[in-house]
């Protein structure tokens, strides 16, 4: 996860915000995995994910929202910002210290 959001800090620098958020979002499902909370089974989509966090904990909302951000920017092509970053890395810090 760390690598992950490393990369997304050197991606933000550059000011590329959608590929920071994606690397974000991916950083977030391998830390998550890290806690054994899932199995590692990269065929999943990202609603699938959500759906694996119990429903209405603070981890599935944090989640939620970070995955309505990446896939806003990723799936739906919409133009990323500084600011869709920002959000995604403070979810990011949410889930880390949950």
């Amino acid at each position: 996860a760390d690598n992950g959001a490393e990369l997304a800090r050197v991606e933000a620098e550059r000011k590329d915000w959608r590929e920071a958020v994606h690397c974000l979002y991916w950083a977030t499902i391998v830390m998550i995995e890290g806690r054994k909370l899932w199995r590692q089974n990269r065929a999943r989509t990202p609603r699938e994910y959500l759906a694996l966090l119990e429903p209405g904990s603070a981890m599935q909302q944090a989640l939620r929202g970070l995955t309505q951000i990446f896939e806003r920017i990723w799936y739906g092509l919409r133009p990323a910002g500084e600011s869709d970053y920002e959000r995604a890395r403070v979810l990011f810090e949410e889930l880390r210290s949950a």
